[in-house]
């Protein structure tokens, strides 16, 4: 029965009944640690602390017996190392039935935190002594923190995104940036042209040019501050003593240009920061790929 139907049942839905529903929802909702979602987090960050002991008490039990504990963690560390590539190799296959990426992206998450312990065991204290050795060590902590970085950029700047406009996609980002400028180029020259004074165009020139030419303040963007573009907008409102009706019409349009600008401003510094943290994250994960394959290759050829 759906919701209409039972409100139209009066006999079903008492004001009592009404209430207690109402204080369930009310509870629900202070609780969204014990929402589903939530339980099944805690149940899955428990199933990789399992894990994790369990390696550790393997590793430490093979150590012990003289069984070679190094090779299980180097192993380990190997399947790890190439399971956590195996993301980049599906986004390229996005056509077979190989799952929803949002599982492969948790499953990153918990084989990159995992393979944080498995080379600290594998490792132990100390920094490496060799040369090839203490580059691949330094390899695998920038994968490792790089790996941390984007995680939480992944988490941080879709959500702020999301709270400052519509969705825009990247590529697209200048071809809007190149429209706004031609729009508020021609209202200026417009402008000049109706107008007896030259304070318009005078203040484009000198204040909003730099300013629509490219992309601005992206260290500030990055920072979630808004201060430049409240500075430019106060500009303009200080200006408009200085202008005629007309002008004063065409400063107003220009002030929300600059604010849909500095919008799609925010979008590119957000969006360039991840495909940069990818640009580096990738090309440091194969590059320890190669030289692990290299230091097994050396591992064995030592044993004989």
């Amino acid at each position: 029965m759906d919701h209409n139907t039972r409100l139209a049942a009066g006999s079903i839905i008492s004001p009592q009944n009404v209430k207690i529903r109402a204080f369930a929802a009310s509870r629900h909702r202070r609780s969204p640690f014990m929402s589903s979602p939530g339980i099944r987090q805690l149940r899955n960050y428990a199933g990789l602390i399992v894990v994790a002991v369990v390696i550790v008490i393997a590793n430490g039990v093979l150590a012990a017996t003289l069984l070679h504990g190094a090779f299980f963690s180097g192993w380990m560390l190997a399947l790890l190392v190439v399971a956590l590539l195996s993301l980049n190799a599906r986004k390229k296959l996005p056509f077979l039935p190989l799952g929803p990426m949002s599982t492969w992206l948790r499953l990153h998450i918990r084989w990159g935190l995992l393979s944080g312990l498995v080379f600290g065991l594998h490792v132990g204290i100390g920094l490496p002594n060799g040369t090839f050795d203490g580059i691949l060590f330094g390899l695998f902590v920038m994968v490792f923190l790089s790996g941390l970085a984007g995680w939480m950029l992944t988490r941080a700047i879709p959500r702020r995104l999301t709270a400052r406009g519509e969705e825009v996609i990247f590529e697209r980002i200048p071809i809007f940036l190149h429209r706004i400028r031609g729009e508020v180029e021609q209202l200026v020259s417009q402008a000049a042209t109706a107008s007896e004074t030259s304070a318009l165009p005078d203040f484009y020139r000198s204040r909003l040019q730099p300013f629509f030419q490219q992309p601005r303040h992206m260290l500030r963007h990055l920072l979630h501050s808004q201060q430049p573009r409240q500075s430019l907008l106060l500009e303009i409102k200080n200006q408009r003593r200085f202008l005629d009706a007309h002008e004063r019409d065409v400063a107003d349009v220009i002030a929300d240009r600059v604010r849909i600008k500095d919008d799609l401003d925010y979008h590119f510094a957000l969006q360039l920061t991840l495909k940069l943290w990818l640009f580096i994250h990738i090309p440091l994960s194969y590059s320890l790929l190669v030289f692990g394959v290299f230091h097994v290759l050396v591992v064995y050829a030592f044993l004989g």
